[in-house]
């Protein structure tokens, strides 16, 4: 994995596919916490019951706890009996708020200790801190994809973990199905979401964890999917609890990545390795997938010459009639080759950040840096997706 995908003091977990190659990396905190939402407390009914409550936990997982036994929060013990003392770490104004705790539990699993984020330090003081935002709603600030960061007050890993919550004002509405552990990857270049920051360490430059207040009304839209990807293959391995399922993996912008429990709206039965398409994903979760391009039959499912070269998103397939490091010029007929006719061509830049894919049958599908694209020979076919008029991955059929 390369190295933009990890930083140096941290702690984490790797996840290791079938070969042994690793595939995901989670964060983990030094101190032995980890980080969950509550969403929900609800006090004992009778003096023999036990109030509990229901935690959306980093593993994108809903778990309740019935409080039987003494409960550190912030440091203080509660008893049982002292239900209604513990509640009132998690309410302002006498009303219980949704919100971003740090949790850790016994060798039993069950929850022993819980601590709230502060929202202010004096300069000698350091603890779990929300270094911007607000705990109801975020703070409103826009996405900048180049080095992930929100308005530049909260800045995040590719991989960092965050929390897809609903606001405060939506939680009677809101279901269970409302919860989801995102990444960057399902968030869009020059955006606005509601945010708050979170961190271990009021040293800490990147943020340990991050609250974002619903996404954008479209997000199953494929207009909000990250970046094209090239499938590579199915095959059987593990779910987060360990279960043999089907995993689908892809050659995407963080080298190969594989994601289970295909929705209904992902169409990943007829795929076959090679094929380029769009996907959102959520988590471990395939969203929602559009075919590009069928690699084996050639056929073109979302032919972009026609739309507008700034076009929010556009594919466009042909061959090189010049190439380099810096430049491509593509034709999208033969008459370069065969030197008559009007040329169809278009030129594009190569600056910027920009994925490289390159399939072929011999060596299968690999990730190629930009100095390796003036070596391409012109009858290769290049697969171009463009946001806004700049590119942002060239794919290359050997």
């Amino acid at each position: 994995i390369a190295s933009e995908y990890y930083s140096p003091n941290k702690t984490y977990v790797a996840y290791l596919d079938a070969g042994g190659k690793i595939v995901l990396l989670e964060t983990v905190a030094k101190d032995g916490y980890d980080f969950a939402y509550i969403t929900k407390i609800k006090p004992p009914l009778y003096e023999e019951d036990y109030g509990w409550l229901k935690l959306f936990t980093h593993n994108g997982e809903f778990t309740e706890f019935e409080v039987k036994e003494n409960i550190k929060v912030n440091g203080k013990s509660y008893k049982p009996g002292e239900f209604g003392l513990l509640e009132a770490q998690f309410e302002q104004n006498d009303t219980f708020i949704p919100q971003l705790v740090k949790v850790k539990y016994n060798e039993d699993g069950k929850l022993i200790d819980i601590r709230t984020a502060r929202t202010s330090l004096s300069s000698t003081e350091d603890d779990f801190v929300m270094g911007t935002g607000e705990i109801k709603e975020g703070t409103e600030l826009q996405y900048d994809i180049t080095n992930p960061n929100f308005g530049g007050k909260v800045f995040v890993e590719k991989n960092t973990k965050m929390f897809l919550v609903p606001p405060y004002s939506s939680l009677n509405s809101a279901s269970d199905d409302d919860y989801k552990i995102i990444t960057v990857l399902n968030l869009v270049d020059n955006t606005k979401y509601k945010v708050s920051g979170y961190y271990n360490s009021k040293e800490n430059f990147l943020a340990d964890t991050a609250v974002v207040y619903s996404l954008p009304e479209n997000f199953s839209s494929l207009t909000n999917a990250r970046l094209g990807a090239v499938f590579v293959r199915t095959y059987t391995g593990l779910d987060y609890d360990g279960y043999p399922v089907a995993r689908y993996e892809f050659m995407t912008e963080n080298g190969l990545e594989n994601f289970a429990k295909a929705c209904p709206d992902s169409d990943v039965a007829n795929l076959k390795k090679g094929d380029t398409l769009r996907i959102i994903t959520s988590g471990d979760e395939l969203v929602k997938t559009e075919l590009v391009y069928r690699y084996q039959d050639g056929s073109f499912e979302a032919d972009g010459t026609s739309k507008s070269y700034n076009s929010s998103i556009r594919f466009v397939k042909g061959k090189p009639s010049y190439i380099n490091d810096t430049n491509i010029r593509l034709s999208y007929d033969d008459s370069v080759y065969e030197g008559s006719g009007v040329l169809n061509l278009e030129g594009f830049v190569l600056k910027g950040t920009i994925l490289y894919i390159k399939v072929e049958n011999t060596n299968g599908i690999l990730r190629i840096s930009q100095a390796d694209i003036g070596d391409i020979d012109k009858e290769s076919e290049l697969l171009i997706q463009q946001y806004n008029g700049q590119v942002k991955m060239v794919v290359i059929y050997k």
